[in-house]
């Protein structure tokens, strides 16, 4: 065969090979394109909700109020659709259009989370009258209307039936407080209705009232010692003042002796305390500061309270059930369900007691079993909840698309079972080679619901005179074990931008509640040195250091830590936050009172 031949058989086989690869990888390489652009544009969009969110929840002194909340997330899913049509370059009329590739965005919390996906309207009207008719005419809603809103809030709870008396909902949270609520079988083997909340923690020692945790002692009037440690009166600056507070039950109250007036900022505005009464409560309150030593001193009683119970003291993994009770969660999601996509993790093992003592491994360690089951109660909930949200979302679109449930990395679980968070999902948009799947995890660690172990600051006042030497570090930088002019631990949204109105001039005014600079090393250039995965066990290796100012950075820890989650409006908490009797046994249901 000539040459020539050769040649164009080669040509005739080879070039349209050659031209189906280069149109195939010219399609993989649009649609690799196109979902990095789409990844980066809802990651964009989730940023913006959340920071909108962050900045709301923040200015408002009444943010953990279920109705004002719920305010602050629908502002924020606003901001979120407004975000995703600017990115994707959506015209005003079309904006609606997008809801119908966005099967669920999830706002986690404190104890719970919410869910905003497509839901079918019920109206309860009976049509046997003429006014209920006429109702259901003029509702601005109609009956079986198909709408977007948020579901009823969801607790991370779980229900749990060791024995064949006991019947219990243990709901979890983001940190060690626990509330247990049901029949618990009593040490009498007779059964006892509970209803009680609280904090867990080891570490915690009481003797003749005096309270230590890992060594460190906790002082009732958070007078950290004889040097200049700052914690006995706290402040902040309130427009140029700055006023000693205290806060109560997630409300801060201010004294100004200028005026002799205290107050609290509500929603942007001044609300004076006029009762005289209550008035000298709350400055006694303010000038004597007890929140962290009742911190410590309530969570050993609870934490005792708890394993004093031999039903609780030897509840295991496997003792978890399903929400119906009918079968343990380890068995039903391991024998082959249609939902075994669920996480086994922290439900299986009948020897990993849930509230086990380990003098190695504290119950608030992020490796103890209470937390390795908490994070599996926390996950399965999700996941559950999720997985039928989005599948339902198949019954509001007329998309030929299947929703479905995407598989989150272990990194993104991480993140999202230990914060307040925003999860987005969008399904559906042709990308060329395949239909877009894609979710965005945002997280919101600046927020007043939940007092993280990483969240408290340690402020330094500086080896010159004036403010701009005055810093705040994390606790885990290296550098600060060398400061001699420690000052007090702060939370971290202490550092942010606030707001208020002016009476007078009905002017709104922004301050700093704490005027200090972010460390530059350990804030701003995030170089810390030490992992942050577990802060307490390293504020732990502080408090049993014999250099004396390491161990001053874990009082201040400690009371910080102590004193802000104390502070925090925790529903059955404060019921027996003050009631608790001497002998550390008798618990009264009774809430604070400044009658």
């Amino acid at each position: 065969m000539k040459l020539q031949s050769l040649a164009v058989i080669f040509v005739i086989i080879i070039l349209p090979i050659s031209i189906i690869i280069s149109s195939y990888t010219g399609n993989q390489i649009k649609t690799i394109s196109l979902q990095t652009s789409y990844d980066s544009k809802l990651n964009t969009a989730t940023y913006d909700a959340i920071k909108a969110y962050q900045i709301n929840s923040l200015n408002d002194s009444t943010s953990d109020a279920a109705t004002s909340k719920i305010r602050d997330i629908e502002a924020s899913v606003d901001t979120f659709f407004n975000s995703v049509s600017e990115n994707f370059k959506i015209s005003e009329g079309d904006k609606d259009s997008i809801k119908y590739y966005v099967p669920a965005l999830v706002y986690t919390m404190y104890d719970g989370f919410y869910i905003y996906t497509p839901l079918k309207n019920v109206i309860n009207i009976d049509n046997t009258t003429q006014d209920r008719i006429k109702l259901k005419e003029g509702s601005k809603y109609q009956d079986g209307e198909k709408m977007y809103g948020l579901k009823p809030y969801v607790y991370y709870s779980c229900r749990y039936k060791p024995d064949d008396k006991s019947d219990f909902v243990i709901t979890y949270s983001l940190d060690n407080y626990i509330t247990i609520q049901g029949k618990v079988k009593g040490n009498n083997n007779t059964l006892e209705d509970w209803n009680i909340g609280g904090y867990l923690l080891d570490g915690v020692e009481e003797n003749n009232n005096d309270i230590t945790y890992n060594g460190i002692e906790i002082a009732k009037n958070e007078k950290i010692s004889d040097n200049d440690l700052k914690e006995n009166i706290l402040d902040e600056n309130i427009n140029g003042d700055e006023l000693p507070y205290r806060q109560i039950n997630g409300t801060k109250y201010y004294y100004n002796s200028v005026n002799d007036e205290v107050f609290s900022i509500i929603s942007g505005e001044k609300k004076l305390i006029t009762n005289s009464k209550t008035k000298d409560y709350y400055k006694e309150k303010i000038q004597n500061n007890d929140s962290a030593y009742n911190y410590y001193k309530l969570a050993k009683a609870f934490t005792d309270k708890v394993r004093g119970n031999n039903t609780l003291a030897s509840l295991t993994f496997a003792d978890a059930y399903t929400e119906d009770g009918d079968n343990p969660i380890y068995k039903k999601y391991g024998s082959g369900d249609n939902n075994s996509n669920i996480s086994l993790a922290g439900f299986t093992g009948t020897t990993n007691k849930i509230f086990a003592e380990d003098a190695n491994n504290l119950i608030e360690d992020a490796s103890s079993n209470f937390n390795e089951h908490r994070t599996a109660v926390i996950r399965y909930t999700l996941q559950r909840n999720l997985s039928v949200a989005i599948t339902n979302f198949n019954n509001y679109t007329d998309s030929t698309t299947d929703f479905q449930m995407p598989t989150l990395s272990e990194t993104d679980w991480y993140s999202i079972i230990n914060n307040i968070s925003m999860i987005s999902f969008m399904q559906g948009i042709s990308i060329g080679g395949k239909m877009y799947n894609g979710y965005s995890v945002v997280v919101n660690n600046k927020n007043k619901e939940v007092v993280e172990e990483g969240s408290i600051y340690i402020t330094t006042e500086g080896n010159n005179e004036g403010t701009i030497n005055q810093q705040y570090h994390k606790v885990n930088s290296e550098h600060i074990k060398n400061e001699n002019s420690l000052e007090q631990g702060v939370f971290n949204i202490n550092f942010e931008r606030r707001s208020f109105i002016d009476r007078d001039t009905l002017e709104t005014k922004y301050y700093y509640p704490k005027n200090h600079f972010a460390c530059y090393e350990c804030i701003v250039n995030n170089r810390n040195g030490v992992e942050e995965t577990d802060i307490l066990k390293y504020v732990k290796g502080l408090a049993a250091s014999p250099n004396s100012n390491e161990k001053n950075i874990a009082k201040l820890y400690y009371m910080a830590l102590g004193r802000e989650r104390y502070s925090m409006n925790r529903t059955t908490y404060d019921i027996y936050a003050n009631n608790l009797q001497d002998d550390g046994t008798t618990w009264k249901y009774c809430k604070l009172t400044t009658e």
